[in-house]
């Protein structure tokens, strides 16, 4: 089904992030050039209200800037291209616009949850490979978590270990990591 904000058909949405629950929504919308940030709330079960959201906060993006990902939930992570570099954004509940978290001289593609409250993952760009880098949000600091010989396109965090899509040799294989953040695939 659709999703209405504001008696508006919320089209053009380039990246989506949500809650645990799914009532918040954070989603990326860009038209004509300008970009927005929204921060929804929705009660996607109640058949009264299903398709409809509310408009709790939103944030204009600055001129040349777009989101290449983000994370959803009670605190909202962002990764914002800004010419050559990637800031990563923490928008908090009852913040009126994101706060610059840390910055990365790269494309960051993907952002997931780590193993802990202050942990980020994400697929970053910095060496010439798509490899997963480990963001520590209470320290602000990045460190490469899986080095790759090709680039990764995707990867899962289970146990202690990383599943990931990797390209290599011209094709893509699915590799697992042999010890967890650090490791190798």
């Amino acid at each position: 089904f659709r999703i209405v904000a504001e008696k508006e058909i919320l089209e053009h949405l380039h990246a989506l992030g949500c809650s645990a629950d799914l009532t918040r929504l954070a989603v990326y919308r860009e038209v004509a050039g300008k970009g927005a940030l929204l921060d929804l709330e929705w009660k996607p079960d109640e058949p009264a209200t299903k398709g409809l959201a509310r408009v709790v906060r939103r944030w204009d993006l600055p001129t040349g800037t777009w989101i290449n990902a983000l994370l959803g939930g009670d605190t909202t992570w962002v990764a914002l291209r800004n010419g050559n570099v990637t800031e990563v954004l923490r928008w908090a509940a009852g913040e009126s616009a994101p706060t610059k978290w840390i910055e990365m001289p790269s494309l960051i593609t993907t952002l997931r949850r780590g193993a802990s409250p202050n942990e980020l993952l994400a697929i970053a760009d910095i060496d010439g490979r798509q490899e997963i880098w480990k963001i520590a949000t209470d320290a602000k600091k990045a460190t490469k978590a899986v080095a790759v010989l090709g680039g990764i396109s995707s990867f899962d965090h289970r146990g202690g270990k990383f599943v990931a899509s990797v390209y290599r040799h011209g094709g893509y294989d699915i590799a697992l990591t042999s010890g967890g953040v650090g490791g190798e695939a």
